[in-house]
């Protein structure tokens, strides 16, 4: 069980900066498909061991930060992505009591 841990844990080191750099695309698609894919992500309790969660902020700060930089001035797809920034905070809200580190209570308060 510990080396199937192991390697999603790895697995995970691997994706973290892909998400990164396509959560922060000015690409709409790349963006709403990267977006879905990390909120499905964020929906199992197994995502959020320690060394993921300093992540899992960074990951949601860049979406939030590319959402307002890049697509909230733009009608034809603001509500949109609205919506799927609604779908990444509704997907991390169950999970919040789970940060409990104290560097991180000021990013998800």
């Amino acid at each position: 069980m510990k080396s199937a841990h192991s390697a999603a844990i790895n697995s995970n080191e691997r994706i973290f900066p892909i998400f990164a750099k396509k959560l922060a695309s000015k690409d709409t698609k790349e963006y709403a498909n990267t977006v879905r894919k990390f909120a499905h992500w964020l929906g199992s309790e197994k995502a959020y061991y320690p060394a993921a969660r300093p992540k899992i902020v960074q990951l949601l700060e860049i979406a939030l930060s590319s959402f307002m930089d890049n697509f909230v001035h733009h009608s034809a797809v603001a509500t949109e992505f609205v919506e799927l920034v609604r779908l990444l905070l509704q997907s991390v809200t169950p999970f919040i009591p789970l940060f409990s580190e104290v560097e991180l209570q000021c990013c998800t308060d």
